[in-house]
């Protein structure tokens, strides 16, 4: 015992001067004190600026805005398309997200495409939208993992090459790293399948309405699985589109900024009956499709 006691007091010993000799070395490495004091004061204007979330997220976006559209003028009047999402998200890998056309759509003018950006994701640009030839859509929402605090924006490019953006910033965190759902684990027989409400019946003065989810585990490759103790390996849908009698209504390029189990609700202006497709492709070279029959109301 006597010994044993010896031993590790010898070892505390040697413990306290290899502390003191790294401190002794690290004081005579350091510069004098008048030296501290002048660079102490050449930075305290930068350590003084605390963190501003919304300036760093426009940093961002002018890297982003100059990929996309290079010096082009983008208005902010608010007259061509609003967006709405929460200011501060209840699920952060499920943001809902409404986009609005303010502007009656005509084949003289109409938004050709729509860009969904969250600044702070780690690939920014969310969606691509195109539509083309005009359908006269009035509403679409999706829902979105946001990463982090971010600017959140929809920039519209009408037929005549004009941009037009609404924005807003989202307090959401982990979204694009926030587990799964089980289903994808369990239940394998409901992957590529497709939940859609539609209204059946059109009234020819009234948009027909439609939300469509396909299950898709939409995997960013950021996520920890808890079972497995390892990432799930990245399969996200990369591009969709919906179609009313083979003729396209809209066409999406997107990647796993979209949620596990990606949704879209739109509207259209179909003149008769027929039938709605949607399909969707994923990385993994994927292809999924639905449709479903649609009948307009006979005007009185």
């Amino acid at each position: 015992m006597g010994s044993s006691l010896k031993i590790l007091r010898f070892a505390m010993f040697q413990r306290l001067r290899n502390i003191m000799l790294f401190l002794i070395v690290i004081a005579a490495t350091l510069p004098t004190a008048p030296v501290l004091a002048a660079s102490a004061q050449t930075k305290t204007t930068d350590l003084a600026k605390p963190a501003d979330p919304v300036r760093d997220a426009d940093d961002r976006w002018g890297i982003v805005r100059e990929q996309l559209f290079a010096d082009k003028l983008i208005s902010e009047d608010g007259n061509v398309l609003a967006l709405s999402a929460p200011a501060r998200a209840f699920d952060a890998a499920r943001v809902p997200v409404t986009i609005r056309a303010l502007i009656d759509q005509s084949d003289e003018r109409f938004i050709e495409k729509l860009f969904l950006v969250v600044d702070k994701n780690p690939v920014p640009v969310a969606s691509t939208f195109t539509f083309k030839p005009n359908r006269g859509w009035q509403t679409l929402d999706t829902e979105l993992r946001v990463n982090e605090y971010s600017m959140m924006r929809i920039i519209a490019q009408l037929n005549d090459g004009s941009l037009h953006m609404d924005s807003s910033f989202i307090k959401a965190v982990g979204g694009c790293s926030a587990p799964p759902t089980s289903y994808d684990r369990s239940d394998v027989t409901r992957f590529g399948s497709f939940e859609a409400s539609i209204k059946n019946l059109l009234d020819p003065k009234v948009p027909a309405q439609a939300r469509i989810r396909i299950i898709h585990p939409n995997a960013s490759g950021m996520q920890f699985d808890q079972m497995t103790r390892t990432y799930i390996p990245a399969h996200y849908i990369h591009t969709m589109g919906a179609e009313f009698n083979g003729d396209p209504l809209f066409t999406v390029e997107t990647n796993f900024s979209f949620s596990q189990d990606p949704v879209l609700g739109f509207n259209f202006d179909p003149e008769v009956d027929g039938e709605l497709m949607m399909y969707a492709l994923d990385s993994k070279n994927n292809r999924f499709e639905q449709s479903w029959k649609v009948e307009a109301v006979t005007s009185n």
